[in-house]
């Protein structure tokens, strides 16, 4: 199922393979972002998806898992190393690397994503929370330390909050059909956890419809939300 907000972060991510540009996805969590890159990389060939935290922020640590994700192997904690054997590995490829969680790395790691994509000629698209894009804009002074980085942008996405067409389209998914218990999956899907929210509890009330053998109803949707911990 693709809602509105998957299709313009498919369209970046898309647009960034086919181009060999490099992209920006940021913003808030909970609206499927991440869901989404893993879906296009099911789907497409030549697309990996390097998951980075803090553990990763260094320039060797980022290298390190993008070396993982794209089978490079026996060049660990080596960053020249590891940088010339990830070229190889995908250059010519037409592929497309994703790094989720990007505001974890430090500057020099996102300048050697950036050498990655200067030697491959590959799509580079750099998803995670609001910092990702200030921090490649100089937060917003546009230092010249991040000015070469961000000349090179191409397409930028910034998600904040759901749509209208992706909460229709994940009640209608699951079966929710009453003006009361919609309105209800518009109120969860606009608190913190948005789309992922709202999904967690219409999973958990059908359950408890299920295990009743009745009808999803708001008092199942209220029941659920209080359940994982959510405030009415």
């Amino acid at each position: 199922m693709e809602t509105p907000t998957a299709s313009k972060i498919v369209g970046v991510l898309a647009y960034s393979q086919m181009a060999g540009d490099i992209g920006c996805i940021y913003g808030g969590a909970g609206l499927g972002k991440t869901v989404t890159l893993h879906a296009y990389a099911e789907q497409n060939p030549s697309v990996w998806i390097a998951e980075m935290n803090a553990c990763s922020a260094a320039v060797a640590s980022a290298l390190e898992v993008v070396c993982e994700v794209t089978g490079v192997r026996g060049t660990a904690g080596r960053p020249v190393r590891m940088l010339g054997d990830i070229g190889k590995r995908l250059k010519g490829t037409g592929g497309l690397l994703i790094v989720d969680e990007a505001q974890h790395l430090r500057i020099q790691a996102l300048e050697a994503l950036r050498a990655i994509h200067d030697l491959t000629g590959i799509g580079l698209v750099l998803c995670g929370n609001e910092s990702v894009y200030a921090r490649l804009t100089g937060g917003g002074s546009r230092e010249a330390t991040f000015a070469q980085l961000f000349s090179r942008l191409g397409k930028r996405l910034r998600l904040t909050k759901p749509g209208k067409g992706d909460i229709e389209q994940l009640a209608d998914h699951y079966g929710v059909a009453g003006a009361e218990e919609r309105a209800l999956c518009f109120d969860i899907a606009s608190r913190p956890g948005a789309l992922r929210g709202m999904v967690k509890t219409l999973r958990l009330a059908g359950m408890f419809a299920a295990g009743e053998g009745a009808e999803l109803s708001a008092d199942h949707i209220r029941a659920a939300w209080r359940d994982l911990g959510g405030v009415e």
